[in-house]
């Protein structure tokens, strides 16, 4: 009965529900009464038609028939995706949904990697978890960390690890990427689809925004364009006319704009059911996000009883719905752009305690206060009404993060106590504790404390940062101690925690040893860091979601070692390690440059070259490698295109004085002094202190020698 609840499933995802339908009833009517796919099938079917109440009292039906159904994954997945359509609050819809995504991944831990493990991992199911989730997600690129955005980033880093051929999944992981603000991670992924399958529109599309994000309105056309060759109903995308509208705005074409979202507001995906929706990969966030765009650009040109009218039409639309309190946020976010603080502040004021987006509008207004106004007593207030409305023990950490945030960190640590006492077990509060009082410079107490701590709770993190306090304060032989105490006893860490701690101890003793000035236990320690940290890059993706950051600990690590090397000199060894970590990242940048100037000093310049080659083509304005591959040619004597490579990096920093005095011997070489006054003429404009520079006097003295 299995393979028929998964060709329902393969139906409803093609839109076939109907089809769906019928399968799944004739699985009920062969199978027995304790299969429970079947059911579930069914369930699944009257959620993709709509049909509410039914998939509810099939739940029920289920729930009574079949103990523990009820803790099943696709249980909680099939009652979030229930309490999105009753449009209750998103923190039902996301509670069930973490308890989804939980029981999915636990349901992996004891199963090796391999065709069953991949069969298990079921990554369709995570990227349809992924694509519900993003419905709740900012309609806007954020700063301020979200909590959609992590589920969506956990899940999705685990198929992106174990199925790095998924366009669909690294498309997502982009999007999710470029709402967290991390754009070059975003891009990077967009690349790696686009050399896949570079016929995906979708793919064009939101490489589009990332050049307008970046100001880059050429690029973001040549994407829109190449998106509209390969699919033209992107032309009946959102995003298409959202992108489109905004180049016109940065060109100051507000009313081609305007024309532009009213078209957009026509289009037949306005007025398409769900289903469609889906299939056109276009979110209610979007459609949104037309409406919001219109009422900026008309608010721009003064026609603000326009703006208003359009307000209230997506108000009334999305009255009642989870995307309601989004449009709220980003009305207010929107008002904030166009420098209307006043009225930003008005829109979240008017958003009730018993709201669901209440503690959201509150902190929105708190950081609008802070950053726009200056006004912290305004800052702390929002916090303060965000307590008196839930005095939980998480507003009041909220309350102490915000304290802190405003460099008050004895009003942060009341809160803090206060939060503690409500929930002693909670360990990360106890940290932020420690911190606080650290930055209270009460050394002595912040020691006593983390003491205390690592003593009755989390013993490891309160270690590390308890060996951290004592090796700040120079009691070195007191950390020491501190540290010697767990890895002697703990020899060889397994589990994935246990040898992140280890690491860090070990990293820390290293510290230690080379500020006490012995090399070798230092270098020592550094190999014993990095062993464990080579064991833990050989886990899986499930027991490490963010591999790509315990990678980048591994290349520090040999980045490190190679530092103690190339201190003493040994230029070999130095080499070894800085090939490992460009090895084991081949994004880290600072790894290539290193071990470029380590070939340089060794005169082995051709490696230099392709090493610098290399830089260039991950970041092709990297002035290091540039102005090392400028001083290869001048080694070389190969005057035209170094100078050429020497105006590339004064363009881009015209009080780069190495750079300037180059180009001032090569200049006076070829007889083209102007060129060289034109530079210096550029120095001062863009620093006028520079006339008291000593690399700007060198390089005057050289001019006029």
């Amino acid at each position: 009965m299995d393979y028929l609840a998964e060709k329902s499933r393969i139906l409803v995802a093609s839109g076939d529900v109907k089809q769906a339908m019928q399968v799944t009833v004739n699985a009920v009517e062969t199978s027995s009464e304790s299969n429970t796919s079947a059911l579930l099938a069914v369930i699944r079917c009257h959620i993709a038609q709509g049909d509410i109440g039914d998939a509810k009292a099939q739940m029920d039906f289920l729930k009574a028939t079949h103990e523990n159904i009820d803790k099943s994954v696709l249980f909680y997945y099939f009652q979030a995706l229930i309490d999105k359509a009753e449009n209750k609050p998103e923190e039902s819809f996301l509670s069930n949904m973490r308890h989804a995504i939980d029981a999915h991944i636990s349901s992996l831990q004891k199963i090796p990697f391999g065709l069953d493990y991949i069969i298990q991992l079921d990554a369709c199911f995570l990227i349809e978890i992924a694509t519900q989730l993003l419905d709740y997600a900012p309609i806007a690129p954020t700063k301020a960390p979200d909590v959609i955005l992590k589920e969506i980033s956990r899940i999705l880093n685990i198929v992106h690890e174990n199925c790095p051929g998924l366009t669909k999944a690294n498309y997502l992981l982009a999007k999710a990427k470029f709402l967290e603000m991390d754009i070059d991670g975003a891009e990077m992924l967009l690349r790696s689809c686009i050399e896949r399958n570079n016929s995906l529109a979708e793919v064009h599309l939101l490489l589009a925004q990332i050049y307008l994000q970046k100001q880059n309105l050429e690029e973001a056309a040549k994407c829109l364009d190449v998106g509209l060759s390969f699919n033209f109903k992107v032309r009946e995308h959102p995003r298409y006319f959202l992108i489109r509208s905004k180049m016109l705005k940065r060109q100051k074409q507000i009313d081609q704009a305007i024309a532009m979202l009213k078209s957009a507001l026509s289009l037949p995906i306005f007025s398409a059911d769900q289903q469609s929706l889906k299939q056109m990969d276009v979110s209610e966030s979007e459609r949104i996000a037309v409406y919001l765009e219109l009422m900026d650009s008309l608010q721009l040109v003064g026609r603000i009883h326009e703006a208003d009218s359009v307000m209230q039409q997506a108000v009334s639309l999305y009255t009642g719905k989870p995307e309601e309190h989004q449009l709220v946020l980003m009305n207010a976010q929107l008002r904030l752009q166009r420098g209307d603080v006043d009225g930003s502040l008005g829109v979240l004021q008017s958003v009730r305690p018993d709201q669901p987006n209440y503690q959201a509008a509150r902190m929105k207004m708190a950081q609008i206060y802070l950053e726009e106004k200056h006004d912290r007593h305004r800052f702390s207030i929002c916090y303060r009404d965000i307590l008196d409305h839930d005095p939980t023990p998480q507003a009041y950490v909220l309350l102490g993060d915000a304290y802190m945030s405003i460099q008050e960190p004895t009003k942060a640590i009341e809160a803090y106590e206060t939060a503690m006492r409500r929930n002693p077990k909670d360990h990360a509060l106890a940290e932020k504790i420690g911190n606080a009082y650290v930055q209270c410079h009460l050394y002595n107490k912040a020691i006593t404390f983390y003491e205390a701590a690592m003593k009755s709770g989390r013993q490891n993190v309160m270690r590390l940062r308890f060996a951290e306090q004592l090796f700040r304060m120079g009691n070195l032989e007191k950390c020491e101690r501190v540290l010697r105490e767990i890895v002697d006893k703990e020899g060889d860490p397994m589990d994935v925690q246990s040898i992140k701690d280890h690491v860090a101890y070990w990293m820390l003793l290293s510290k230690l040893h080379f500020e006490n000035g012995n090399w070798q236990e230092a270098t020592s320690d550094l190999l014993k860091a990095k062993s464990l940290q080579s064991k833990m890059l050989t886990k899986s993706a499930l027991e490490v979601p963010n591999m790509q950051e315990e990678r980048k600990l591994a290349a520090n690590i040999c980045c490190q070692l190679a530092e103690l090397h190339s201190n003493r000199r040994e230029w070999n060894k130095a080499t070894e390690l800085y090939k490992e970590a460009v090895l084991i990242n081949d994004h880290d940048i600072k790894s290539m440059l290193a071990l470029a100037s380590i070939y340089m000093s060794m005169g082995k310049l051709q490696q230099c070259n392709q090493q610098c080659q290399t830089i260039l083509s991950l970041d092709r304005n990297n002035n290091e490698a540039t102005l090392m591959m400028a001083d290869l040619m001048y080694q070389r004597n190969e005057g035209e295109q170094a100078i050429k490579h020497f105006s590339q990096i004064l363009d881009r920093n015209p009080n780069q004085y190495h750079a300037l005095a180059r180009c001032v011997e090569l200049s006076w070489r070829k007889g083209d002094m102007e060129q060289v006054d034109k530079y210096l003429k550029n120095a001062v404009e863009n620093n006028p202190r520079a006339t008291v520079d000593a690399g700007y006097n060198y390089c005057k003295g050289l001019l006029e020698w």
